[in-house]
């Protein structure tokens, strides 16, 4: 089993690749069961830091290596470097965790399965707007010095021919009625679709 203290060294983007594909695959050593009802430890630290990280590095061509940074450090969640040797502290946060977050892990751990209890698409829709507006708000609020970028995790998108490029235009439309953002940019990362918000 990976230890915490191993991913807080750079590592490429590839060996990063990797280790998350091992957590994702290997349900022996991460048994579900332990995913699912994760509140910290590894079990935590790779899904809802590492993974984003990793998608985030992927999406920026000049991204090389990543780490996450140490828990002690009242800063960003990770950091990328890239070619140049420029480093981008990264904050990473959940908006789920604005909408039950703890009850949908559970009901996954309990289950295996997580029912959106929703009238229709657009609730659906709407719901996810203000979750990841609150998130942005938070976090905005809440800025942690050295930190140049904000990720927030929502969940896939499967109705994406017509609602997803709805939601996109709202969340834009909205962020640009905000005040001016410490960071200096905003990814929203749908699945592992990664949309560059601001």
């Amino acid at each position: 089993m990976i230890e915490r203290r191993e991913l807080e060294q750079w590592m490429s983007v590839d060996a990063v690749g990797r280790i998350v594909q091992s957590f994702f695959d290997d349900h022996e050593k991460y048994p579900d069961h332990s995913f699912y009802s994760r509140r910290r430890g590894i079990n935590k630290d790779i899904p809802e830091e590492l993974w984003p990280l990793l998608l985030l590095a992927r999406s920026l061509p000049k991204a090389e290596a990543l780490r996450l940074a140490p828990p002690a450090i009242a800063g960003s969640d990770g950091e990328i470097r890239t070619r140049d040797g420029s480093v981008i502290g990264v904050q990473v946060t959940s908006s789920l965790e604005r909408d039950g977050g703890y009850l949908v892990r559970q009901q996954l751990c309990d289950t295996g399965l997580y029912a959106v209890v929703a009238r229709d698409a657009f609730e659906v829709i709407e719901k996810r707007f203000v979750r990841i507006i609150d998130a942005l708000v938070e976090k905005e609020q809440r800025y942690r010095e050295g930190t140049d970028v904000l990720v927030i995790r929502e969940q896939s998108v499967s109705w994406s021919d017509v609602l997803e490029p709805t939601l996109k235009v709202r969340l834009a439309d909205k962020v640009s009625t905000l005040e001016p953002s410490k960071y200096s940019d905003t990814y929203v990362i749908f699945g592992e679709d990664v949309y560059r918000l601001r």
